[in-house]
C-alpha cells in the first residue's frame, strides 16, 4: 500500500504504518525534529512463523532539500542470491527539476559492531531513462512517443515514462534487456556536490598553496617558472560560476562565436540566434543545463568556490589567487542550487565542453551507479585528448570496493582526487583506493570565491579537486601541445610523498606542482623532433625529371617545408609549405648534377631542420601516386560534407581513398574515387582528419601519399530549414487551422516544431515530411513559430512570429 510522509526543516513528524511486500508485515518508524536526526530507524518485519526487529540508518537522503514528499516505500529482506541483508527501496516527491525520485539502499550486518551499516544508495529518476541505440538510424520513438524523447547527446536520449512508482524504470529496462536495438537503457541517476563541510573560522591564507610544515603544493615555486595562459580553458561543471566576480570576471571564457556583431548589425550575445551552430543559443559564457538557458550563473557558492581555486586571479591586490593566475574558465551548470542534478544534464554538460575546446574539465560532483552513456561521453573526451578530473568523493569509503561515479570509471584521461588537510592526514570524510584514487590535495578548510562578491573557506574533496585542475591548467600554460596523458603523468610521477596516502592512493602522495613543473621544463629539450627524409634515401640517384619526396611526422611538428635547389638552402626548383608528408616535385635536371633538399620542420618554439643531397640521371619515369589537390593544405575540416579531389598520377589505372582518424584509417570513409574525386559526410570528432591516396599503377602494384589535416571539432555552419507558409507579414484568423510548410535544407536528420500562442503551445513536438496543419485556438493573441532542424548532429532554428485576428 503506499505511504505518504511530508519532511520539512522545521516539522516534527512521528509516524508509524503498515507495509505489505511479498507477504511480510513491516512496521516502519520515523523521527525528525528541529534539533537531531536519529541514528536509526527501527523496523518490524514479521511473517506467519517468525517476527524479527532490525535497526536501519534513519533516511538522511537528500536533507539538503527544503521538503520531501514520500510516496511509497518498500523494504525486502535478505533479498535471494544477493550479498546484502536488507534493500530499502522509496519513491519521493521532491522540488528539483525532476521532481520524482528512487532511492534504492542495501545494507548489510558488520559483525564486528553487531550493526546494520549502508552499502550502498543509489538515487534516480522514477520516471525517466537514458538510452542509446546500436544504429544513430534507429528511431527511439519506435518504442516511445516523441513527446517523450529528448536528445541531450549525440545517440544519447533522455525518455520519460508515463508513469512514476517504484518499478517504472526497473521494468522499463528490464524489458529492454536483450533486445539488440539499444546500446543501452539505464536509470537517469541524481549527482550532487556530495557533503561540503562547511568551516566558519576566520581562515583567510591559502595553506594549500603555501605551508609553513611543507605540506602545500609550492605553487610559489612553480610560479617562478610560470603562473597560466588565457589559451588554456578549463570547463567547470558544477553550480555554475559567478562570472561577474571581480576576481574571476577577467578569468572568464567567452564564446567567440556568440561576441560581435551579426550580418544585421545586432549584438550576437543577445540577438536570439544560435550564431556558431553549437545548438545553444546566446551561450557566451557557457550554458545552464539545469534550467536550460543561457545563464551559468551560480545560486549555490560550490562551483565559484571551485573556479576560485582553479584560477582566481592572481597579483591583482583582491581576495585570493587560483592555482594559476591566467586561465579561461568556461562555466557549465548542471546542478541547482540545491547542489543536486541529473546524469543527463552533466552528460550535455561534458559534451559542450568537448566541442567547445575545453583542454579538461573539472567535477567536483559524484553519485549514482554505473552509467554507459556517462562512460561513453568521458571516452569521447578522452579520444579529443581532454582531462577529466574528478572529486574522489565524501563517503569515506574504498573506492576499489565501493566505486564512486565518475571519478572511478577505468578510462585514462580521469584524474580521481582525494582530501588533504593541512597537517597531511587523509581527510576523514575522503575517499580513498590503491588502484582507484589516484593522488591527495588540499581539501580541508579551503579558502576560495563564493557567490555575492564573496569568499568563503570550506571544505571536501571537491575543493581537492580544483587543485588538480589549476595544476593541469599551469602545466598546458608551460607546454600548449602537452597531451592530456602527458600532463596527467607529470602529476602522477612527481607528487610529494605523504605517509597519510601510503597504499591509501596510487600515488601514495599530495600534488606538487612545482616538481611537475620543473620536471617538464627539464625534460622540454627534447620535446620536439625534426621529420626524416624517407624516400629517396641520403646520397641516392635520382631517375627522371620528377620524383616524390616522403618524410616521417617527427615530434609535435605544426607544418614542414622542403627546398629543392642547386645549392644548399636554396629552392629554383621547388619550395613549398604545408602538412603533407610526400610531395611530387617535377622539371629536375637530369644532367648529372647535384640536387640538395631542405627539410624544415616548424615547432611552436623553433624551426629544426635536415639536409640532403642527390645525383639527378635521365632514366624512365616510374609511376606516380594521385596527388591530393582538395581541399588545400592548412585547410580545416568541419563536421558536414567534404569533397576530396585527386589529380591523375601518372601510369596510374585508378585511385582508392582512405579517410580516417588515424594514418591508414578509413572509418570516415574507404573506397574507389571515381574520376578522382569523392565527398563524404563526416562528423568530426578527433583533432585531425588522415587521408591516404592509394594509387594502382600500371605496374600492377599499389602506392600511396598521406595527408593530414586539423579539425575544428564543431559542425559546418549549415544553412538551416526555412519556413515558406504562413508568409511573413500574414495575419492569422483565430479559431481556425493553419498550413505550417517549410522547405529542408541540405542533411536535415530532424525536425521539430512549435506553435506559440498567447495561450500556451497550440503544438509542439517531432514533425515529417515538409507540412504541419495547426488549430490556431480563440484569444491567441500572436501566433510565434519555431522551426528547429537537426543538421550534422546540432540544431539550428528559425522564428517567425505573426498577428492574429
Amino acid at each position: 500500500m503506499s505511504l505518504t510522509k511530508t519532511l520539512t526543516a522545521t516539522a516534527t513528524c512521528l509516524l508509524s504504518c503498515i507495509l505489505i511486500y511479498d507477504h511480510q508485515t513491516v512496521e516502519f518508524e520515523a523521527y525528525q525534529s528541529e534539533t537531531r536526526q536519529p541514528k536509526t530507524t527501527k523496523i518490524v518485519l514479521s511473517t506467519k512463523k517468525s517476527t524479527s526487529s532490525v535497526d536501519l540508518p534513519a533516511f538522511t537522503k537528500l536533507d539538503n532539500l527544503k521538503s520531501i514528499e514520500v510516496l511509497d516505500q518498500r523494504l525486502t529482506s535478505k533479498p535471494s542470491g544477493s550479498k546484502v541483508d536488507y534493500i530499502r527501496e522509496t519513491l519521493v516527491k521532491t522540488n528539483l527539476k525532476y521532481p520524482y525520485l528512487k532511492i534504492k539502499e542495501s545494507f548489510i550486518h558488520n559483525p564486528l559492531t553487531d550493526e546494520l551499516e549502508e552499502k550502498e544508495a543509489l538515487i534516480y529518476s522514477a520516471n525517466q531513462l537514458i538510452v542509446s541505440h546500436m544504429s544513430t538510424n534507429s528511431s527511439t520513438s519506435d518504442d516511445f512517443s516523441e513527446e517523450q524523447i529528448f536528445e541531450v547527446a549525440e545517440n544519447v536520449f533522455l525518455v520519460s515514462l508515463n508513469e512514476a512508482t517504484l518499478d517504472s524504470v526497473d521494468d522499463a529496462i528490464a524489458s529492454k534487456a536483450g533486445n539488440p536495438a539499444y546500446h543501452f537503457v539505464e536509470p537517469n541517476y541524481l549527482k550532487s556536490i556530495g557533503s561540503v563541510i562547511p568551516n566558519d573560522s576566520n581562515f583567510s591564507s591559502l595553506w594549500g598553496m603555501n605551508n609553513s610544515n611543507d605540506v602545500d603544493i609550492d605553487a610559489p615555486e612553480a610560479w617562478q617558472i610560470q603562473t597560466g595562459s588565457s589559451e588554456v580553458v578549463v570547463g567547470v561543471i558544477d553550480t555554475g560560476v559567478s562570472y561577474t566576480h571581480p576576481d574571476l570576471n577577467d578569468n572568464i571564457w567567452t564564446n567567440e562565436g556568440e561576441t560581435g556583431t551579426d550580418a544585421n548589425g545586432k549584438d550576437k550575445a543577445t540577438n536570439g540566434i544560435d550564431d556558431d551552430g553549437n545548438g545553444y543559443i546566446d551561450d557566451v559564457y557557457g550554458w545552464d543545463f539545469y534550467n536550460n538557458d543561457n545563464d551559468p550563473d551560480d545560486d549555490n557558492g560550490h562551483g565559484t568556490h571551485c573556479a576560485g581555486t582553479i584560477g582566481a586571479e592572481g597579483n591583482n591586490n583582491i581576495g585570493v589567487t587560483g592555482v594559476t593566475w591566467d586561465v579561461k574558465i568556461m562555466p557549465l551548470k548542471f546542478l541547482g542550487g540545491n547542489g543536486s542534478g541529473y546524469l543527463s544534464d552533466a552528460i550535455a554538460a561534458i559534451e559542450y565542453a568537448t566541442n567547445m575546446g575545453a583542454e579538461m574539465t573539472s567535477n567536483s560532483w559524484g553519485g549514482g551507479g554505473y552509467s554507459n552513456a556517462m562512460h561513453s561521453v568521458i571516452a569521447d573526451a578522452e579520444n579529443n585528448d581532454i582531462l577529466f578530473i574528478a572529486a574522489a568523493g565524501n563517503s569515506r569509503l574504498n573506492s576499489d570496493t565501493s566505486p564512486q561515479y565518475p571519478a572511478a570509471y577505468n578510462l585514462s584521461n580521469i584524474i580521481s582526487v582525494a582530501a588533504v588537510d593541512r597537517y597531511g592526514n587523509l581527510a576523514s570524510f575522503s575517499n580513498y583506493g590503491k588502484s582507484s584514487v589516484d593522488l591527495g590535495a588540499p581539501g580541508v578548510s579551503i579558502y576560495s570565491t563564493w557567490i555575492n562578491n564573496g569568499y568563503r573557506s570550506i571544505s571536501g574533496t571537491s575543493m581537492a579537486c580544483p587543485h588538480v585542475s589549476g595544476a593541469a591548467a599551469l602545466l598546458l600554460s608551460s607546454k600548449p601541445n602537452a597531451s592530456a596523458s602527458e600532463v596527467k603523468s607529470l602529476l602522477l610521477s612527481n607528487t610529494h610523498s605523504l605517509a597519510s596516502l601510503t597504499g591509501k592512493t596510487i600515488t601514495g602522495g599530495f600534488l606538487n606542482i612545482n616538481n611537475s613543473i620543473r620536471a617538464l621544463a627539464d625534460n622540454d629539450d627534447t620535446t620536439y623532433k625534426a621529420a626524416d627524409l624517407l624516400s629517396p634515401t641520403n646520397g641516392a640517384d635520382l631517375s627522371g625529371s620528377e620524383v616524390v619526396f616522403s618524410w616521417n611526422e617527427g615530434q609535435n611538428i605544426n607544418n614542414y617545408e622542403l627546398l629543392v635547389g642547386s645549392t644548399l638552402g636554396g629552392s629554383e626548383y621547388y619550395n613549398h609549405l604545408g602538412s603533407e608528408l610526400s610531395i611530387s616535385v617535377q622539371g629536375l635536371p637530369t644532367d648529372g648534377s647535384v640536387i640538395y633538399v631542405r627539410l624544415i620542420s616548424h615547432t611552436d618554439a623553433s624551426t629544426l631542420q635536415n639536409d640532403y643531397s642527390f645525383t639527378a640521371f635521365e632514366s624512365l619515369l616510374p609511376p606516380l601516386a594521385s596527388k591530393l589537390t582538395s581541399p588545400s593544405s592548412g585547410t580545416r575540416i568541419m563536421s558536414g560534407t567534404t569533397t576530396f579531389k585527386l589529380d591523375d598520377g601518372h601510369r596510374i589505372n585508378y585511385n582508392w581513398i582512405y579517410i580516417g582518424t588515424s594514418r591508414g584509417s578509413h572509418n570516415y570513409y574507404g573506397g574507389p574515387a571515381y574520376n578522382g574525386s569523392i565527398s563524404v559526410n563526416m562528423t568530426i570528432r578527433s583533432k585531425y582528419v588522415y587521408v591516404r591516396a592509394w594509387s594502382y599503377t600500371e605496374e600492377n602494384k599499389w602506392i600511396y601519399k598521406d595527408y593530414r589535416f586539423r579539425s575544428n571539432r564543431t559542425s559546418t555552419n549549415a544553412s538551416y530549414s526555412q519556413i515558406t507558409s504562413p508568409v511573413s507579414g500574414s495575419i492569422i484568423k483565430q479559431n481556425r487551422k493553419i498550413n505550417v510548410r517549410w522547405a529542408n535544407a541540405q542533411n536535415v536528420q530532424r525536425t521539430y516544431l512549435s506553435v506559440k500562442t498567447k495561450k500556451g503551445f497550440a503544438y509542439r513536438g517531432y514533425v515529417s515530411g515538409t507540412r504541419k496543419s495547426v488549430k490556431i485556438p480563440k484569444d491567441a493573441g500572436y501566433v510565434k513559430i519555431r522551426l528547429y532542424s537537426r543538421i550534422n548532429g546540432r540544431w539550428k532554428s528559425q522564428t517567425k512570429t505573426y498577428e492574429v485576428h
